[in-house]
């Protein structure tokens, strides 16, 4: 019996929080008001993938999936986390 601890020092996102925009998977992340895709060139479909962003970045998760480049957001319930 044993324990396996894998420790990336990227984070690795979930694979539910990817979107395909134009034939290319990625994410949708909240800057100045307004979501931007953000192509993640090695991910794959159903599987994390390593994401190179600052850990205190907005990712988007309600509504990504009709989401488009350059759409207004607005942040709803809990901000605290994203200071």
């Amino acid at each position: 019996a044993g324990r396996v601890v894998w420790r990336n020092r990227r984070g690795l996102l979930p694979a539910e929080h990817l979107v395909r925009r134009d034939d290319q998977l990625g994410v949708f992340i909240l800057r100045d008001g307004r979501a931007v895709f953000v192509p993640i060139p090695d991910a794959q479909e159903g599987r994390p993938s390593a994401i190179d962003q600052e850990p205190h970045t907005l990712l988007v998760t309600e509504g990504r999936q009709r989401l488009q480049h350059g759409t207004e957001v607005s942040l709803i319930g809990n901000t605290e986390q994203a200071e």
